[in-house]
């Protein structure tokens, strides 16, 4: 089980760097290594002070979500079920789950990718570029 649990925070935590890398559109560090502050930022959990270096704002949700992804230590990582019903997430979450117009489960490709959610992930998250 323990050897699942870092799996599972080691993909997390890259996913979460891949989503901050989306939300600031500039990679948060150059190495992983101690001697790139920023990294070390992260490994601190001080998001809040690089976006204020950088002179970016996110919204407090996203700050939230990507700095609980990028908690320091592996085991304090959400699990996907704590992800989907982050504050940040759970509009989406029930927009690709759940039509909005007809409350029908959405099961296709097509449906997700509707004029619908677009326009919905639009208004809630106005800073998150979404990218088909």
């Amino acid at each position: 089980e323990q050897q699942y649990l870092f799996g599972h925070a080691s993909d997390l935590w890259s996913a979460g760097i891949c989503l901050l890398y989306m939300l600031l559109g500039f990679p948060p560090f150059e190495y992983a290594k101690e001697d790139d502050i920023r990294y070390v930022f992260l490994l601190r959990g001080k998001l809040r002070d690089l976006l204020a270096h950088w002179n970016v704002e996110i919204s407090e949700e996203a700050l939230d979500f990507v700095q609980c992804i990028l908690r320091p230590h592996p085991a304090d990582r959400p699990n996907i079920e704590e992800l989907f019903t982050h504050p940040w997430m759970r509009d989406v979450h029930d927009m690709m789950f759940h039509n909005s117009v007809s409350n029908t489960v959405v099961t296709t490709t097509d449906s997700i990718n509707n004029c619908i959610l677009a326009d919905a992930l639009k208004k809630s998250h106005q800073q998150t570029l979404v990218a088909a």
